[in-house]
């Protein structure tokens, strides 16, 4: 079975598109709410409303719940 591709409105900047390769290559169990931590470097753009995320964000997915 083929997983379903995730889309996000209005999704630029780097963060949601390593979001998206994240849930790719490891993908949440259907019917779980999971909370994402994204750890931005302090020039990135987003965090200063300057325009979309142009660091290199880590995130981290973390646990499921029903």
């Amino acid at each position: 079975m083929k997983p379903k591709q995730l889309i996000i409105p209005g999704s630029d900047g780097n963060h949601l598109s390593r979001l998206r390769e994240k849930l790719t290559t490891n993908p949440t169990r259907p019917g779980t709410v999971n909370h994402v931590a994204v750890l931005h470097d302090d020039w990135c753009d987003l965090l200063s409303r300057k325009g979309p995320c142009n660091c290199d964000p880590k995130l981290q997915v973390l646990g499921g719940e029903q």
